[in-house]
C-alpha cells in the first residue's frame, strides 16, 4: 500500500464505523474498496429476525467470513477485504432483501 492509500483507508474507516449500512450499499463498497484485500475487517452484523439470522450463517461460513454471536440478531464476521468483496458481490441482494445490516468495526474492536 502506497502512502497515498493510507489517509483514503483511515478516512473511510471514520466515515463509516459503528454506522449500520445496507449490504449493496455503495458505503460498503467503498470501505471495501479503501482497504487492502488481504486485510482482515470485521463487522457487526445485524439480523432483524431470526429466520435470517439462521439463513446467513451457512451463508457466511461457506464464504470463508468466521461468525461469532455477539446478542440475539447480532454477529460479529471477520474475514479479508477480498472475502467480504466476493461475498457482498454474489449475496448483497438478498442480504438487503433480508433487511440485513453491516457496521464496520474498527480494527481491534471486534469484541463488540
Amino acid at each position: 500500500m502506497s502512502a497515498i492509500d493510507e489517509p483514503d483507508e483511515a478516512n473511510m474507516v471514520c466515515a463509516t464505523v459503528n454506522a449500520p449500512h445496507g449490504a449493496g450499499s455503495t458505503t460498503i463498497q467503498a470501505y471495501l474498496a479503501a482497504h487492502r484485500p488481504d486485510r482482515a475487517l470485521a463487522f457487526k452484523i445485524s439480523a432483524p429476525s431470526a429466520e435470517a439470522g439462521h439463513w446467513l450463517e451457512p451463508v457466511f461460513a461457506k464464504a470463508g467470513v468466521s461468525l461469532r454471536r455477539s446478542a440475539d440478531g447480532c454477529f460479529v464476521g471477520t474475514a479479508t477485504g477480498q472475502t467480504w468483496a466476493e461475498l457482498l458481490v454474489k449475496q448483497a441482494e438478498r442480504l438487503d432483501a433480508q433487511s440485513i445490516s453491516l457496521s464496520p468495526l474498527r480494527p481491534g474492536n471486534a469484541s463488540r
